[in-house]
């Protein structure tokens, strides 16, 4: 099960700035029940450029079935003429 607004926002260009965010839900034979949920915002800051601030927590997921992973990062991409 997904739902997600604005997730396109982390890797397409945009040059306003917009939130973005996702849920999964989702079930396996290894890890059972578990769910990530993600969050941040992008933009331009100088014309034809892209960043993101982003943030995403992971619990019971294959890698780790008995614990939870959150990882936080920035994204800068420029795209020449």
């Amino acid at each position: 099960l997904r739902a997600q607004v604005g997730e396109r926002y982390l890797e397409e260009y945009t040059h306003a700035w917009r939130p973005f965010s996702g849920l999964n839900f989702f079930y396996n034979t290894v890890s059972n029940f578990g769910y990530t949920a993600d969050a941040g915002i992008a933009g331009s800051v100088v014309g034809r450029d892209h960043l993101a601030f982003f943030g995403s927590y992971a619990s019971n997921t294959n890698q780790d079935p008995n614990g939870a992973t959150l990882y936080i990062g920035t994204k800068y991409t420029y795209y020449f003429k």
